[in-house]
């Protein structure tokens, strides 16, 4: 009881004394991911949580995944999986309903499924701008969830004619990470590259068994994270065109046991994963309430896992598989007066994928026509707003599917009372196509002792959804700000994975239609920014629930309370910035009866900077897991934090470098 009450007055400190990772955003703040314009922060009819570049320094994030544990109501959802990956969650919705973007342009999922977080480094990002609730109107069918936007830096006119920075960051868990980043600009034509290698060792656990004998099993995966980016330009007064691209390469290596009609055997799994997207972006401005912009992309994504077998009664599996994607994006937008923003668009997607786990080329198309108007009632002082918008897409019938055709409408409302109040409310439609990788692929996931394979299934159907979402800003003073939210969404057949039995040992999952299921719940934060401080404190609950007959049951791995805290003081004379940054999960339901639940989750960090050489140089230091897995509540099976989501590295210090020239 003493334990439990000085954990409880912990947290309780975490929520006293917290920094935002989304505090006070300066008026001056541009966002686009709201309406696909560039506009005022404060101007948005949605809302949008912003993630800085200097926050991201602040925090000592090396992640998205990282960068985005402090935002009310995002979930980044820690895996079980023994593969150290994460992937995003929102109003219920799991990654893959999540659309995220790098400049607008979407970044594919594993298989068009979640985008792993992981794979994605904070080289050169500027801002990540979150939309939380439906967004299928403006974004398409995979931003039932909302939208993260990862918005890349931008070469300022007036730099030097080069500029770059350089860092390296160790760490105590035999791990490190080096980048790189170069940048030039003359008379409007502009280049950058930035690149990074992320390596982890990882460890074993030697464990003895009467049959295979000693086995050195994974407890951390072994990885390396490869990337590199290039973009070349050229910017002139009216116009400007650009080409950019990205490539990464993912290695994950592990040492399983697994089970094989009650017999235990070896599974050896390496696992790689290549990416490359590059992206031609154009903009012309015929006036300065007329513009017309667009872009053409293509993404190669090839994933492997080879498996070696020991002491087994069935064979390997093997699994490959290849897909492309090749999209397209014509949009206008048009600003007559003091009233009406109009934004309108043409949008294109073909997508095609291969793989050993099913036969023949697999294929998919879409075209998507979309519009919102924005109308200003009080003529440009932009205290009552109103968005109306809508999109339809056309699947044609490719390899024996049906052609479909869905309308989805959208509206929101801003209304600002009184110059420190702000209400949003907002009603979207989602409508999501199963993906490639739900239809035909199989995946294997290795957990804990044994292993388990995920199985696509061709008859699906098409996902919709009704989104509801009520917003409250109030600023208190000069200092402080409050935020509240709510949601409901209602969904017919979402696809969700589900697990079928084979006998007391074995298992896999399969993707099925839920029917009817839906999302409820709400934010509360509070934020404060002072000359040498900054804190935040932030509360989530989420209910997520779904129909089987006239049973209800709750849906898997859905986080219901979540607490998430930081804390920012800039010490005076030295100079010197001490970071606090804290999380809780309360524990997950991880059986589709409910009567199995996940861990709780507790994390607290801290991180201390200093910059010297007129701020061009930076040091930093920072402990993550500062409580090294001390916890509320086991697992259902009695898994501790530690033992669920791979934290054996329990306490881990980093020391980096950073220089800017």
């Amino acid at each position: 009881m003493k334990n439990k009450l000085l954990y409880v007055l912990l947290v309780a400190t975490l929520i006293s004394y917290n920094v935002a990772a989304e505090d006070f955003i300066d008026e001056d703040v541009i966002v686009v991911s709201a309406s696909k314009i560039e506009q005022n922060i404060e101007s948005s009819v949605e809302k949008v949580n912003v993630v800085s570049a200097d926050e991201l320094e602040k925090k000592g994030s090396k992640t998205i995944a990282e960068a985005l544990q402090s935002i009310p109501g995002v979930t980044v959802t820690k895996s079980a999986l023994n593969n150290k990956s994460s992937s995003v969650m929102m109003q219920g919705f799991d990654g893959q309903y999540v659309k995220i973007l790098i400049d607008g342009v979407a970044v594919d999922g594993e298989n068009g499924g979640a985008v792993y977080l992981e794979r994605i480094p904070l080289e050169n990002v500027e801002r990540i701008e979150i939309v939380q609730g439906g967004t299928s109107s403006l974004y398409g069918s995979d931003a039932m969830g909302g939208v993260i936007n990862i918005i890349t830096k931008k070469t300022q006119e007036e730099s030097a004619l080069f500029s770059g920075n350089v860092s390296e960051d160790f760490a105590s868990s035999l791990q490190s990470k080096t980048s790189l980043g170069l940048n030039f600009n003359t008379n409007g034509f502009f280049a950058s590259t930035n690149g990074s290698f992320d390596w982890h060792k990882g460890c074993t656990e030697t464990i003895s068994d009467e049959k295979i004998g000693f086995v050195d099993k994974t407890k951390v995966p072994e990885t390396t994270l490869g990337y590199a980016d290039a973009k070349i330009g050229y910017k002139a007064d009216t116009w400007n065109i650009s080409f950019d691209g990205f490539f990464t390469d993912y290695v994950r290596n592990t040492t399983n046991i697994g089970t094989s009609k009650k017999s235990k055997y070896i599974s050896k799994n390496n696992y790689s994963e290549k990416r490359f997207s590059g992206t031609l972006r154009g903009q012309k401005d015929f006036s300065e309430t007329l513009s017309l912009k667009g872009y053409l992309n293509g993404k190669i994504y090839n994933a492997k896992l080879d498996e070696t077998k020991l002491f087994s009664t069935t064979a390997d599996s093997d699994v490959d598989s290849k897909n492309k994607v090749l999209e397209s994006e014509l949009q206008s937008s048009w600003n007559p007066n003091n009233y009406n923003a109009l934004v309108c668009g043409l949008y294109g997607m073909f997508e095609a994928e291969e793989g050993s786990s099913f036969e023949d080329l697999k294929k998919q198309g879409l075209l998507s026509l979309f519009a919102q108007d924005t109308i200003d009632f009080t003529g440009g002082e932009e205290k009552l707003l109103l968005a109306l918008g809508g999109r339809l897409d056309l699947e044609p019938g490719i390899n024996g599917s049906k052609t479909l055709f869905q309308a989805t409408p959208k509206a929101s409302v801003k209304y600002s009372p009184f110059e420190s109040t702000t209400i949003r409310l907002g009603y979207g439609m989602g409508y999501k196509l199963p993906s490639l990788k739900q239809k035909y692929y199989v995946k294997y996931h290795s957990h804990g002792n044994t292993g388990f394979y995920i199985y696509g299934n061709k008859d699906l159907k098409s996902e919709y959804s009704h989104s509801f979402n009520l917003n409250l800003d109030q600023k208190v003073g000069s200092n402080l700000q409050l935020n509240a939210g709510a949601f409901y969404n209602m969904h017919k057949n979402l696809i969700d994975s589900q697990r079928v039995d084979l006998d007391d040992s074995s298992y896999f999952y399969q993707y099925k239609n839920v029917e009817k299921a839906y999302t409820y719940g709400g934010t509360f934060g509070i934020a404060g920014k002072f000359e040498r401080l900054e804190l935040n404190a932030n509360y989530a609950y989420t209910v997520a629930k779904q129909y089987s007959g006239d049973d209800i049951f709750d849906l898997t791995f859905r986080v219901p309370h979540r607490i998430t805290a930081s804390f920012s003081y800039m010490i005076p004379v030295i100079e010197t910035q001490i970071s606090i940054d804290g999380e809780w999960n309360s524990p997950q339901t991880s059986s589709d009866t409910g009567d199995e639940h996940t861990p709780d989750l507790l994390l607290l960090n801290m991180t201390a900077r200093k910059k010297f050489m007129k701020d061009s140089l930076e040091v930093f230091v920072r402990a993550e897991n500062l409580l090294n897995n001390v916890h509320f509540k086991n697992g259902t099976n009695d898994e501790s934090q530690k033992e669920y989501f791979s934290l054996y590295d329990g306490l881990v210090f980093h020391f980096g470098l950073r220089y800017k020239f």
